[in-house]
């Protein structure tokens, strides 16, 4: 199977099938598996992470099968992500918060 398949996109496009990731940019949210939309500041910590391994993963993985506009996209949630845990730890480190 295709990583397209293996987490559920349906790329068939006509006689082709794009096999490559998909990724939509969408600042401020992350969409789950299931398609709902998540404030990342509301995101659990854990979560955050785990999506920031997939990310990188997807980008080791299929940097030469993604267009290059995606990967700036994927590149800016993964420093999104990256600032919010950054913005946590902060608050944390005052008092003010929990990590």
């Amino acid at each position: 199977m295709s990583w397209a398949e293996d987490n559920g996109y349906d790329m068939y496009d006509g006689d082709e099938i794009d096999q490559s990731p998909h990724f939509e940019y969408e600042s401020g949210y992350w969409e789950t598996k299931d398609g709902r939309r998540i404030p990342i500041r509301k995101m659990d910590t854990y979560h955050m992470l785990n999506c920031i391994k997939w990310l990188e993963k997807i980008l080791a993985e299929y940097r030469d099968q993604i267009e290059h506009d995606s990967i700036l996209e994927i590149e800016a949630k993964i420093e999104e992500f990256q600032d919010e845990l950054q913005h946590r730890k902060k608050a944390l480190l005052k008092g003010k918060g929990s990590f």
